[in-house]
């Protein structure tokens, strides 16, 4: 479905998917919260309304790379 999803956010859908994504939207509250979180985090990304990472977060997550990210906190 996350391949429809996005398909129907870019309008890229033929008619008989788009039609059959938004009838599966209306049905399923699992699928329906997905894609509001995908719009809200595309909105997101296009208004530049995320803010960069701490110093701290930034050096954790370069440690946790530099150690193969199988350390866990």
């Amino acid at each position: 479905m996350s391949e429809l999803v996005t398909g129907h956010m870019e309008r890229a859908l033929p008619l008989t998917a788009e039609v059959g994504v938004r009838l599966h939207l209306l049905l399923c509250p699992a699928c329906r919260r997905y894609f509001a979180q995908m719009r809200a985090m595309v909105r997101m990304l296009r208004g530049g309304q995320l803010s960069p990472p701490s110093p701290q977060v930034e050096s954790d997550v370069l440690t946790r790379l530099s150690l193969g990210g199988d350390n866990q906190a």
